[in-house]
């Protein structure tokens, strides 16, 4: 019976793992299984673990899938069929979460094969995955932009952007790791003893008070101490956007990927050093767009420390599209009105921090409301920078003052969005 499987391939490289020399080995669960074969000319039976035999299936794409694709792998399976009302459905939840936290690695495939090939055809299958978010072609061009990101360099320091804000992300959180027992040695009294030769040898020598102890202090480590930081990105959709082919409008989308991906990061590794932290960090995000549309008053993705790959990928899908012109004031009045006497006594109190960075690349069709909303917001402590994009972006420079900043090309945008966020984040 042909099994029809639906296949998500993770293809990029883990982005946060840590290196670890020492090696672990995984369980092997099941049964052994006896197994005769000849040697040296005598035949010998030995018991082994059970393996899973070759195979050959058909994803919901129509390409083959086989063993060979998975060789060198770990592979997480499970099996479903699209009809199934009860465990199915959340079982399929559960795994795009291992989907989710493994994505990134080179070497983890998960296979979820159906066991009612007759009804789940492969159209069937690409139904079923495109509702669940997975959708090959959006996937695809999102990844592709996160690995353009391993080519955008600082010239100032010759590393990658994505490795910068990597490094700046660990600095802040070693900053909130509670108190290390840092050991020294050698030491007259300690609590370990580390040389009883050399003891013996002074002792002999009639030295009574020989430095061959242990001992430990515990030592501080600084920093601020915001419990929050909130990041809001608004983006511009304006029809203007696409104006010589298009280039604006990519070098925004991946400057917005820079951001998401980052952000990620920073969330994810927050949360899994939560309990190691003397002062815990959470770490959360919105996304807004304009377009002078009545959607500009709508996130793209609403303020939360969720950051799911399918809703990047949905807000980079949002952003390829543009029509309109700089409504930029709208976002900004909302966010303005969001602030309630809770977050700005927060703020003040240096509990949450909160960034806002607007790009645009041109003149807003209000600047009044424009800079009504920034000086309310700079009022209640609200870090506002506005990116003009292209030469086109200049009035961002005044509409935005002093806070603001230029990229003079759209390849510009990515490296200013990078060195914002090394800015803005380097205090935390």
């Amino acid at each position: 019976m042909r099994n029809l499987t639906i296949g998500f391939l993770l293809i990029a490289a883990f982005s946060t793992c840590k290196s670890n020399d020492s090696k672990t080995s995984l369980p092997i669960y099941g049964t052994r299984q006896a197994v005769t074969k000849i040697v040296d000319g005598k035949s010998v039976t030995d018991t082994i673990y059970q393996t899973i035999p070759k195979f050959k299936f058909v994803n919901q794409y129509g390409d083959s899938i086989s063993n060979k694709d998975l060789d060198g792998k770990i592979y997480v399976a499970d099996f479903f069929f699209t009809t199934c009302p009860s465990i199915c459905p959340q079982m399929a939840r559960n795994m795009l979460k291992v989907y989710g936290t493994y994505k990134n690695s080179a070497d983890v495939r998960i296979l979820s094969h159906s066991i009612d090939p007759k009804h789940d055809s492969v159209p069937v299958l690409k139904k079923y995955a495109d509702k669940l978010g997975v959708k090959k072609e959006a996937l695809q061009k999102y990844r592709q932009t996160v690995e353009s990101l391993n080519s955008i360099v600082n010239p100032e320091t010759n590393e990658t952007v994505i490795e910068e804000l990597r490094a700046l992300i660990s600095k802040i959180i070693a900053k909130r790791l509670k108190p290390q027992i840092a050991p020294q040695y050698p030491m007259i009294e300690g609590e370990d003893l580390v040389d009883p030769a050399q003891l013996v040898a002074d002792v002999k020598a009639g030295n009574l008070e020989p430095r061959v102890w242990e001992t430990y202090e515990l030592r501080e480590k600084s920093g601020k101490k915001f419990g929050e930081v909130e990041i809001t990105l608004i983006c511009d959709r304006s029809t203007s956007m696409d104006d010589n082919g298009g280039a604006k409008r990519r070098e925004q989308q991946k400057a917005a990927v820079l951001l998401l991906e980052a952000l990620k990061d920073f969330a994810d590794i927050c949360e899994a050093e939560r309990v190691n932290m003397e002062s815990p960090l959470e770490v959360r995000s919105e996304v807004y767009s304009f377009q002078s549309s009545s959607d500009d008053a709508k996130p793209l993705k609403l303020m939360s420390k969720e950051l799911g790959e399918k809703e990047r990928v949905d807000i980079f899908g949002r952003l390829s599209t543009t029509s309109g012109s700089t409504t930029d004031f709208v976002p900004l009045g909302v966010i303005e009105k969001g602030l309630t006497d809770e977050i700005k006594k927060k703020i003040i109190e240096g509990e949450i921090k909160k960034i806002v960075i607007v790009f645009t690349d041109g003149g807003s069709d209000d600047v009044s409301k424009v800079q009504s909303a920034l000086n309310k917001l700079r009022e209640a402590k609200v870090v506002v920078i506005g990116v003009g994009i292209t030469e086109s972006g200049q009035p961002a420079l005044s509409t935005y003052a002093p806070n603001a900043r230029l990229a003079k090309t759209a390849e510009k945008l990515p490296l200013i969005l990078g060195d914002l966020l090394k800015e803005h984040l380097a205090d935390l």
